[in-house]
């Protein structure tokens, strides 16, 4: 009895071999998922002054209720996420009379920062991007 290989079975058998000698390479590790953003708090990075007491923060509280400080004035709103991304309700800023290094801060931060923006963290940033490109980047706050 002849043994006839057909071209199909032979190229089966040539694509296994070329298999079997090739290295197995492992899948990448899956990003950690970051921790919920509810009860967080945030600094400002640079942002032009070395002043404290100007110094932009935000502060994702539970029910998605957003406060925080303009560098002059205080803000407030609400948040969600989906999808990594954050938006924004429009904002309630007081308006204090804004004089020194925290009006330039300010406008900078209200630039960057309004219903249509949107924002990105990762585990060390948070960036606050606006329709017109502006942004406002900031840290995770220190724990007290």
């Amino acid at each position: 009895m002849t043994m006839r290989i057909r071209p199909w079975n032979l190229a089966l058998a040539l694509m296994l071999a070329a298999c079997a000698g090739a290295p197995v390479v492992p899948p990448a590790p899956a990003a950690a998922p970051l921790p919920p953003l509810a009860g967080t708090r945030w600094v400002a990075t640079a942002h032009g002054t070395d002043e404290p007491q100007a110094t932009p923060r935000l502060e994702f509280a539970l029910g998605g209720e957003l406060h925080g400080f303009t560098g002059c004035n205080m803000l407030s709103g609400h948040w969600s996420e989906e999808g990594g991304e954050i938006r924004f309700s429009a904002l309630i800023v007081t308006k204090r009379l804004c004089l020194g290094p925290g009006a330039g801060v300010e406008e900078k931060f209200l630039a960057a920062f309004s219903a249509q923006s949107t924002g990105r963290r990762s585990a060390t940033t948070l960036t606050i991007t606006s329709p017109q490109g502006a942004r406002f980047e900031f840290v995770p706050a220190a724990t007290a």
